[in-house]
Parts: C-alpha cells; sequence; structure tokens
C-alpha cells in the first residue's frame, strides 16, 4: 500500500493516546513524531510510491508482467527547476582499507534452467529531444595525488567454463529486444571537448598476470559489413577482408593466404652450375626473385674456352620449376639473340639463334620468369 504523511500522523493519534504519566507526556511524543513525520515528507513535494512485502501497483515499464517487488519506489516528476532528482541515493567513504560497496546486488540462478539478473537497468526516451541513459559511471583520481587507480567497468568471470559441458560465458553482450531495436553504434569513443581523455590505447590487451593468450584477436566471421570491416584514417578492410585504401606495411602475407609472402628484401643471388663438356665459364652475375610461386632469374656469364663447337648450354634454377617457359637473351659478342628453356625440376638449356653454336668470348645476358612451386 501507499504510505503518506496523513496515515503516519493518524497511526501516531492512534497508537500514542493521551497520558500524562511521567516528565515526558504521550502528547509530546505525539508533537514530536508528527514533527518527524512533516519533516520526512516536506522535501518529497512529487508522487512517490512505496511498497514492502508486494507488487507495486504501477507495473514498471518495459517489463514483463506480472512483476512481484519485495521492495517497490515508484515515482513520477514534473519538475523542471535546476539540480538533479535521486530518487534512490547511497554513497559510501571510508579511511580504511577494507573494500567498501555503496551498492551491491547479486542474481544467483540456482534451479535447472534458471534465470537470474545481478542488475537490471533500463532508459527510454520517449518525448522530442528527450535524453535517457540507463547507467552512467562517472570515475577519476583526484589531481596531485601519485599511484591511484580509477576503473570505470570492471567485468571478471568466475568458474571453470571447461568444467561442465556446453558452458558460455560473455563479458559485454549487445542485442536487441525485438524488430525495430536498433544499434548505432555498439561501442564509442568521444571526447567532451573539454580535453584529450585518451593518454593510451583505446583498446589494450593487459598482461598483469602473464601474458593474454586466446585462439582470435578479433572475430568478424558471421558478421556481414555492407561498407568496411575496419576503417581508420588511412587504411580501409573491405567488408570480404580486401584492403581497399592504405598501404599495408605490416609483416608478409603467407601464399596460403593470398599474399606473396615478400617482405621487401632485394634480389638474391643462386649458383648456377653452367654444363659444358668442352666449355669454361665465368659467371657475370646470377640473381632472382620469388614471389609466391611465381620467380624472376637474370643471368649473365661468359665463355671463357671452348674446345669444340657445343650447344646447348645448361644451367640449374634457382628453384623448382612447376611448369616449362622460356627466357630471352642476348649474346653481347655480336648482339645476337639467345633463347634459353627451363622445365622441371631444376634444369635449364640455353640456344644461340639458328642453332648456331658458342664460341670463345660470347658473353650471354638472359632474363625472365617462370612458374615455381
Amino acid at each position: 500500500m501507499t504510505i503518506t504523511q496523513a496515515f503516519l500522523t493518524s497511526e501516531i493519534s492512534s497508537l500514542w493516546p493521551d497520558n500524562t504519566i511521567g516528565s515526558i507526556t504521550p502528547a509530546n511524543a505525539r508533537t514530536t513524531l508528527t514533527d518527524m513525520v512533516t519533516a520526512i515528507f516536506q522535501t518529497v513535494s512529487q508522487n512517490i510510491s512505496i511498497s514492502v512485502g508486494s507488487a507495486d501497483p504501477t507495473i514498471p515499464p518495459t517489463q514483463n508482467t506480472p512483476a512481484t517487488q519485495s521492495i517497490a519506489v515508484g515515482g513520477s516528476y514534473d519538475d523542471s527547476s535546476s539540480g538533479n532528482i535521486f530518487q534512490i541515493s547511497s554513497w559510501a567513504d571510508n579511511t580504511g582499507t577494507r573494500p567498501t560497496v555503496a551498492i551491491f546486488g547479486q542474481g544467483r540462478a540456482q534451479g535447472v534452467s534458471g534465470r537470474a539478473w545481478g542488475g537490471n537497468f533500463v532508459g527510454y526516451a520517449g518525448n522530442t529531444g528527450a535524453f535517457a541513459q540507463a547507467v552512467e559511471i562517472d570515475y577519476g583520481v583526484s589531481n596531485g595525488i601519485s599511484f591511484q587507480q580509477a576503473w570505470g567497468l570492471s567485468l571478471n568471470v568466475g568458474g571453470n567454463t571447461a568444467g561442465g559441458g556446453s558452458n558460455t560465458t560473455i563479458g559485454i553482450n549487445f542485442d536487441s529486444l525485438g524488430t525495430g531495436g536498433t544499434v548505432t553504434n555498439a561501442i564509442r569513443f568521444n571526447n567532451a571537448g573539454l580535453a584529450q581523455p585518451y593518454a593510451n590505447a583505446l583498446i589494450l590487451a593487459g598482461n598483469d598476470g602473464g601474458a593474454i593468450t586466446a585462439p582470435l584477436g578479433l572475430d568478424f566471421s558471421s558478421a556481414l559489413f555492407g561498407t568496411a570491416a575496419i576503417k581508420t584514417n588511412g587504411f580501409v578492410l573491405g567488408p570480404t577482408g580486401t584492403i581497399t585504401s592504405g598501404v599495408w606495411n605490416g609483416t608478409t602475407v603467407a601464399v596460403s593466404s593470398g599474399g606473396t609472402g615478400d617482405t621487401g628484401t632485394a634480389w638474391g643471388t643462386f649458383v648456377p652450375a653452367l654444363v659444358s663438356s668442352n666449355a669454361t665459364f665465368t659467371v657475370n652475375s646470377a640473381r632472382f626473385k620469388t614471389l609466391g610461386k611465381t620467380t624472376w632469374i637474370q643471368l649473365d656469364f661468359t665463355i671463357t674456352a671452348i674446345n669444340a663447337a657445343t650447344q646447348p648450354i645448361a644451367f640449374t634454377t634457382p628453384n623448382t620449376v612447376n611448369s616449362t617457359a622460356t627466357l630471352a637473351g642476348l649474346n653481347t659478342n655480336g648482339n645476337t639473340g639467345v633463347q634459353c628453356v627451363v622445365f622441371n625440376p631444376t634444369t635449364a638449356n640455353v640456344y644461340k639463334d639458328g642453332a648456331a653454336n658458342f664460341a670463345t668470348n660470347d658473353r650471354i645476358v638472359l632474363a625472365g620468369v617462370y612458374e615455381s612451386t
């Protein structure tokens, strides 16, 4: 039931009958208690209903019914004055070291398929220009004092999800109450303009108890993105995982993941192991570069001596050839063309144009590309 000032005044008059025995008379007690009632209620000028041990007459909005409430406080206000209205307020100061909690709530679902909440807060805006906030957490430290810590929100998991079966623990869950419920931005980092409030990372994986190990850092595999999966001022990762803007400056992307495996290193050298039973050679340059399954190759050698006409000249490729290919070249001793065929596994044959024989002082320079394994 609703307890009013008139109800309590009448109850005091009934329970404290007039009796003049004693130095403190019941009449004085009545006067004192009436003054107490007046003092309690004179600051409450709004419609406040309190019920203890039964359901509140006004069902709380947005909640399933029936709603059973052990203690209920309902308030309806039409107040545009300055300051705040705190319908229920609790504060606690402690100059000692014992943990102090101003408000504590605990919900334990102990029955099969039970449901329990430690706290349930609702904020709804219901008019033009209205603003509603379900929960506000203000935190900070005092100026001029060192080694302080202030945490706005701490989510601490308990139990062992591996101890049973099909257990799920979620730190923060965003969901919809039904059709029409839309989240504009699930998490927003803002700056009110007074000062930049961010001194370090917006999101940080701590290591107070050792390095964090997790199968995945971010998992968006079940999400469909319209514009981008990740967007920054200089980098955009498209909805399908493609870099659509910016330059990748991180580590290599493996060939198995669609990359080249390249770290930006220069071309490397290789030993061509030139083979001819009738000639000797000087290798001027032998270099190659492999990106993924593609190899670029360059070879420059001179025939320093030859005992008889010979063709072709063979050499060994720097890696395994996956499919046969040709390389183009030039004999700078006469500026005639040369051709080279590379084939699996690591063999290459060099020919002079027109099936001509190689000669002493021929300098062969050739280059090309082939598919490697």
